[in-house]
């Protein structure tokens, strides 16, 4: 078992990343590897990515484990966007610019080891979770992932864990319909933490389910996905 880690690390710094590999993983989707900076970074956590010579650039979600050689972030493209479409058309050997490690949406090893971890996305919000399961697969989690369609369940042939895909427009998937939807017959031990990613009202209405629910606020961590 590795060393636990007591927070995470931040850091402003700017590297220069070459890209090695672009691969789509859906019709909007699409994962970028580029070499690892010289950083340590605590699963859950985001970088800062842009082009060379553009002021534009874009929070991303680590996707790979703490421990792989290269780094991963899962990108939606949108279409009549400025940056993203950019990204999508960056040649393999191209560099990057990736700042960070930035953000604390990161699981507390020392408290909450031998919880039940229920990790809870919505689209492309799913990355983080990717990383955590990758890096620490002693922990008890599951999944439960948000989609419009079954094209959409991102990473789901990776996971060893519980996966279970909510589709609300195809009658496709693990349960037909919306996350919010599938929660409210879902029941979970008092010994549950969970992390929510994801548009806000998707957090808002969650949170108050698992309220209801009798879980604490204490309980719930989030990271809003603009």
């Amino acid at each position: 078992m590795k060393t636990i880690k007591t927070s995470p690390k931040y850091s402003s710094k700017v590297y220069n990343c070459k890209v090695i590999d672009l691969k789509n993983v859906s019709d909007s989707a699409f994962v970028i590897t580029f070499e690892k900076p010289d950083f340590e970074f605590t699963a859950g956590q985001h970088v800062i990515v842009s082009l060379d010579g553009d002021i534009h650039d874009r929070e991303y979600s680590i996707s790979s484990s703490e421990e792989d050689k290269n780094m991963e972030i899962l990108v939606k493209e949108v279409k009549d966007g400025y940056f993203t479409p950019l990204l999508k058309n960056v040649k393999i050997g191209t560099y990057l610019k990736v700042r960070g490690p930035q953000g604390r949406f990161c699981i507390d090893l020392i408290n909450n080891e031998d919880k039940d971890i229920v990790l809870i996305a919505t689209g492309t919000g799913i990355a983080p979770f990717r990383s955590m399961v990758f890096s620490y697969p002693y922990l008890n989690f599951q999944i439960i992932h948000g989609i419009q369609k079954s094209t959409e369940t991102y990473f789901k042939d990776d996971f060893k864990c519980k996966y279970t895909s909510c589709t609300s427009k195809e009658s496709t998937g693990d349960f037909s319909g919306r996350i919010t939807e599938y929660l409210k017959n879902v029941e979970f031990s008092q010994n549950t933490i969970f992390y929510l990613c994801g548009n806000f009202d998707m957090i808002y209405d969650v949170q108050n389910i698992l309220k209801s629910k009798n879980h604490s606020i204490n309980s719930i961590f989030t990271e809003v996905y603009f």
